[in-house]
């Protein structure tokens, strides 16, 4: 998310802790219908945006990232998870997991369903522009949660389908959290999956609304994201 435009900036930065509270309460949901009522007690299933404010999730771990990969990603704190609660650690850790990122495709799809309604958000319009920014935000939070690496909620839906040799291995992996997503992301791992995974999906949302994929094309190069 380039720097050079404050107002864009600002925009982008509201968005993706905006949208990312949904992606936590799903969670945290989930997790309470699994047995884990962690989310619940510490008052993470709220929808105040201050009870997911973190500084070291929602304003240092940017900066880094911007730092050290020229992209960044804004969000609350992850909500707390205790597998020992759960009724079944492996199963119902997968369900955790999926549940934030099918929220986020699932927001995706709706704002990009209801702009497509004739009349609703004409060509140009406000409403063309926020709906394909909402839009926009949720498929990359969608797309960067599925990375299969530590802590993103991809490496907790692999986890899921690992054997038992291999539980001790992704386990020491998961201990390394962000310093393993900082170097994942510095040696360009961002461009060569999470990329072809959004111009996947836009490209099948085009065949619905090419003029609003090609507003959210241009709001993705504006944040520095390369769509073809």
């Amino acid at each position: 998310a380039p720097m050079d435009d404050p107002l864009n900036t600002v925009s982008w930065w509201v968005l993706c802790y905006l949208c990312s509270i949904p992606h936590e309460i799903a969670h945290g949901t989930v997790a309470l219908k699994c047995g884990d009522s962690t989310a619940q007690r510490e008052g993470r299933l709220s929808w105040d945006p201050r009870a997911h404010f973190d500084i070291w999730w929602t304003v240092l771990i940017p900066i880094i990232m911007l730092a050290t990969t020229r992209m960044c990603l804004w969000g609350p704190k992850p909500v707390p998870v205790n597998p020992y609660y759960l009724k079944n650690i492996k199963r119902d850790l997968m369900l955790v997991s999926l549940a934030g990122p099918l929220t986020n495709l699932a927001i995706a799809l709706g704002f990009f369903l209801l702009a497509s309604i004739p009349g609703f958000a004409d060509k140009d319009s406000w409403n063309e522009l926020i709906f394909g920014k909402i839009v926009m935000v949720n498929l990359v939070i969608f797309c960067f949660n599925l990375l299969p690496i530590p802590p993103l909620d991809g490496f907790g839906i692999l986890e899921g389908f690992l054997p038992r040799a291999l539980e001790d291995v992704a386990g020491f992996i998961r201990t390394g959290g962000v310093m393993v997503l900082l170097i994942a992301m510095s040696m360009g791992l961002v461009n060569l999956v999470v990329v072809p995974m959004l111009e996947w999906v836009l490209g099948v949302l085009a065949y619905v609304n090419e003029d609003l994929v090609h507003e959210i094309v241009r709001f993705a190069k504006s944040r520095g994201i390369p769509c073809a």
